[in-house]
């Protein structure tokens, strides 16, 4: 057996990319959230066959599913083309003080499964520290929502966090790099309105679909 796991060669081998990219989001309300969500998924529209969303984006291969399920989850590629999973307000999903819920255990067990099926995700939460430890765990990036910045409106700032160690269920992060998003670029590619009064008092103006 041990001549399996001799080199062939003399080259330097590396450990490869991710074969998977599962990225979150957080920040308070307004800080741009749903902004990045949006810019994520036009910026990578030509990477990805098909971009299955919670919330409607305005672009030709965006799928705004009815309903967040296990089955849902489970057979959005079964062509096994290079897709993305885009979810707004994934606490509800995600959050460990909600993943007593069957239904959210169940979610979260679908998401980590699909991470082999060729389906990237990016997903928003208000704190990373209350991510459940499976998504800790599968997770490759994190980034926080900082805030408008004050003379520029249109513009957001954002920041990427590192996952530096867990101890018990409470992670610890350090702070990275930061960068500032034009908000207005995306503005065509979906309602930037929060939904500060209900859904459908807005039906009839064709606001939300």
């Amino acid at each position: 057996m041990y001549e399996l796991f001799t080199p062939i060669d003399d080259k330097t081998y590396e450990i490869a990319d991710n074969e998977y990219n599962f990225y979150f989001l957080d920040g308070l309300f307004g800080h741009g959230k749903t902004s990045f969500l949006t810019y994520f998924a036009v910026s990578n529209k030509d990477r990805y066959k098909q971009i299955f969303t919670n919330f409607k984006i305005n672009l030709p291969n965006a799928i705004k599913l009815p309903k967040i399920s296990k089955h849902v989850i489970l057979n959005l590629n079964e062509k096994g083309e290079q897709c993305l999973l885009v979810l707004q307000e994934s606490y509800m999903y995600f959050d460990r003080r909600y993943n007593t819920r069957r239904e959210n255990k169940d979610i979260a067990e679908s998401i980590c499964q699909i991470r082999k099926t060729k389906i990237d995700v990016v997903a928003d939460i208000p704190q990373h520290e209350f991510l459940d430890s499976r998504m800790l765990k599968f997770a490759t990036g994190y980034l926080s929502a900082v805030g408008k910045l004050k003379h520029y409106p249109d513009y957001f700032m954002y920041q990427s966090r590192e996952l530096k160690y867990m101890q018990g269920i409470e992670p610890t992060f350090l702070q990275g790099k930061r960068f500032i998003l034009n908000n207005s670029l995306i503005y065509p590619y979906y309602n930037h309105r929060e939904k500060t009064i209900t859904q459908s008092s807005l039906g009839n103006l064709g606001i939300y679909s």
